[in-house]
């Protein structure tokens, strides 16, 4: 297949990195590495278009391009990552109209938000362009199913969200060698946290995790806490763990993905609430390197821990539930390492990402009606680079 591929929020370059960023590249490297050609288009943000009129010349400047590489390219497709309300899609409805399929990953719908006006003119350009593709796919299974209001069932579908599941085993050398590095003994469990540190829901799930701890540490249970990212919140997040988590806590900052296998095989248990997470992707690296995770009930993580199994799900800001499912696994040992490995079958099984991107791949050659394709993987290419994490 020869591709197009758009996203009309944030661009594959951003400096900033993030859930969606990442999804997207990995979607592209998945889909060339199976020998597709996906060519990046033209990016026009068009984040609250509707209150922003001083981007209109932008917007047509942005239509001609992506026309001129349409025609110029002459794709099999147009392959288009997170529309919504906020950043509609607004040039893939130009490839529609000329009878070419356009395919949505990671697009959202939501009927509350014509509710409004000021969410109704983007919700309307959202609809527009969602129905207009030939399919769509979406990772969160509530999203799924609200894209059912607007689409048969046979125009969307649901894929599990995945990981590079052969990037995540368990390493003892690197546990070893880490545990060292941090001074903690072979023992002492370590209870780890990735995620950005900057102002809003992330630095609060943060800080709910180290209370959480902190009562812990009040019933003198030895554990070690580590935080891996970095933002303008860490400096604080770093006070509040002196304060309950004297002498427990490692913040070591923001590293690149390659080093974030070691850290998981270093440490023991995964927590962190989720607050409004879309995914959960930390939840199944941390799963698939063997180690148990906490959660709240909701949001990402409920995708991606199965309850009593591989973790735990706890109610929403439940202190006292969240806290005792930490001291499950922070002091049974046994619990935690059966619990380990369900979560390591459980990933395996289900959320390797290429294997999950495979349905989308045969869905999107059933829609364009491909012939002469070898079947099975095609040679292999370079992966995108590895970015920094968090």
């Amino acid at each position: 297949m020869r591709l197009a591929f758009y996203t009309p929020f944030v661009p594959l370059n951003h400096p900033r990195p993030s859930g969606d960023t990442a999804i997207a590249r990995s979607i592209i490297d998945f889909l060339r590495r199976r020998g597709h050609t996906v060519a990046d288009t033209t990016h026009f943000s068009s984040r609250w278009i509707w209150l922003r009129p001083w981007k209109l010349p932008a917007l047509f400047k942005a239509r001609q391009e992506f026309l001129d590489i349409l025609k110029k390219g002459q794709p099999d497709a147009v392959l288009v990552y997170h529309s919504y309300y906020r950043a509609p899609d607004l040039l893939g409805p130009l490839a529609a109209a000329q009878g070419m399929p356009v395919f949505h990953f990671g697009s959202a719908y939501a009927s509350r938000r014509r509710k409004k006006l000021l969410t109704r003119p983007g919700y309307a350009l959202n609809m527009k362009s969602l129905r207009a593709a030939a399919h769509c796919f979406t990772l969160k299974r509530p999203e799924y199913e609200n894209l059912l209001r607007i689409l048969p069932e046979d125009r969307a579908t649901y894929i599990r969200p995945g990981v590079e599941t052969q990037r995540f085993t368990p390493d003892n050398d690197a546990r070893l060698l880490l545990r060292v590095r941090w001074n903690t003994g072979a023992d002492v469990p370590i209870v780890l946290t990735v995620a950005m540190l900057r102002t809003g829901t992330k630095s609060e799930g943060v800080a709910h995790v180290i209370r959480a701890l902190g009562r812990l540490h009040k019933e003198g249970i030895e554990f070690r806490y580590v935080v891996v990212g970095d933002g303008p919140e860490r400096k604080a997040l770093t006070h509040l763990a002196d304060d309950h988590l004297p002498g427990k806590a490692r913040f070591v900052g923001r590293i690149s993905s390659v080093e974030l296998p070691a850290v998981y095989s270093a440490s023991d248990c995964y927590a962190f609430p989720g607050i409004n997470e879309g995914l959960g992707m930390a939840y199944l690296e941390a799963q698939c390197a063997g180690l148990p995770a906490v959660g709240w009930d909701r949001w990402g993580a409920a995708e991606c821990i199965a309850h009593g199994q591989t973790g735990f799900l706890t109610p929403a800001w439940d202190m006292e539930a969240f806290t005792d499912a930490l001291r499950t696994l922070v002091t049974d040992h046994s619990r935690r390492v059966e619990m380990g490995l369900a979560a390591r079958r459980r990933v395996l099984a289900e959320h390797d990402r290429d294997r999950n991107y495979v349905r989308m791949e045969r869905i999107m050659e059933s829609c364009l009606g491909a012939t002469g394709r070898t079947e099975g993987h095609a040679a292999p290419t370079t992966s995108a680079a590895p970015e920094a994490t968090q």
